[in-house]
């Protein structure tokens, strides 16, 4: 139906422009490590924390903007759903157990983003009726 394809345009649009703000706070972690610590406020400054925070933002780029490419590919559904599941956590911990990112203002976009992808995804495998991809096959005996 035509608003199902709206509604799979509209997460495709999604998921590609948080990706992208992943890339682009990806270089700055690379480019000016200071800038990680707008988000992390509370730690002390490294320059190794940056480039790890900047490598995982690269990552998870790249698998975001592949399933903007590709929505109906299950490996990348899940691989995608996994960034969104792996950044909540992360955030959460460090927003509520380890206090390094304050909640107000740098903690709430992450939460919304990822919380909000989390259910933006679950709702479209539902609809599509997605499903994990099968296990791969054996290898074939070249021998018979």
């Amino acid at each position: 139906s035509s608003a199902r394809k709206v509604a799979v345009g509209v997460l495709r649009g999604w998921v590609f422009v948080t990706g992208m703000a992943g890339f682009g706070s990806g270089l700055s972690a690379f480019l000016k490590p200071e800038s990680t610590y707008i988000v992390y406020e509370n730690l002390p400054y490294s320059p190794a924390f940056s480039r790890m925070y900047g490598t995982w933002l690269l990552l998870s780029t790249m698998i975001r903007v592949l399933f903007a490419l590709d929505p109906y590919n299950a490996s990348m559904f899940f691989g995608v759903l996994w960034t969104y599941c792996v950044a909540l956590f992360h955030f959460s911990l460090e927003i509520f157990v380890h206090h390094s990112v304050p909640i107000q203002p740098a903690g709430q976009m992450p939460l919304f983003v990822a919380s909000f992808s989390i259910l933006a995804l679950i709702a479209f495998a539902a609809a599509t009726k997605l499903s994990p991809p099968p296990p791969p096959s054996p290898p074939k005996d070249k021998h018979q």
